[in-house]
């Protein structure tokens, strides 16, 4: 009975690992943020460096004034980093969430990749850049929650 009323509605299932074949895939992604190295697979060096450089590039367009550059630098940053965390996430985590997220009795997929509020409304998804509470408590599993109405 802990976590999201999803969970305790039955709705909200947490998955920790995938097996494809022989392959298991642990799906977390802890060890993004901080000074340290990761220590984790899905994280390489060269993504935690990039998503450093994004971090300070985000910052100083957000302390600096609306400078096209501080903007486009940050734009640059995040791509990079985009890149390089999508060339490095595992290809059947990518299957199954692009399946969940087309499924109509999905509503929500959040992932240490990306987040997706809501599945439904075919918006883009967003990164899980470990931010916010929400961000931080899904970068060690996927979150799916099962569309329910009469229940949610």
């Amino acid at each position: 009975m802990l976590g999201s009323i999803a969970h305790r509605a039955g709705l909200g299932l947490d998955v920790a690992y995938l097996a494809k074949g022989s392959e298991k895939i642990h799906i977390n992604r802890a060890g993004l943020l901080g000074k340290h190295g990761s220590h984790n697979d899905n994280v390489s060096t060269l993504e935690k460096t990039l998503y450093e450089e994004y971090e300070a590039a985000k910052q100083r367009a957000e302390n600096g004034s609306s400078e096209k550059a501080e903007r486009k630098a940050e734009q640059k940053a995040k791509a990079e980093w985009d890149a390089e965390r999508d060339k490095n996430e595992p290809k059947p985590i990518h299957e199954l969430r692009e399946r969940l997220r087309h499924h109509q009795s999905i509503s929500q997929v959040f992932d240490p990749w990306y987040m997706e509020v809501s599945t439904q409304s075919r918006s883009d998804q967003v990164a899980n850049e470990q931010r916010s509470q929400n961000e931080k408590i899904h970068n060690n599993h996927m979150h799916i929650t099962i569309k329910e109405p009469k229940i949610l």
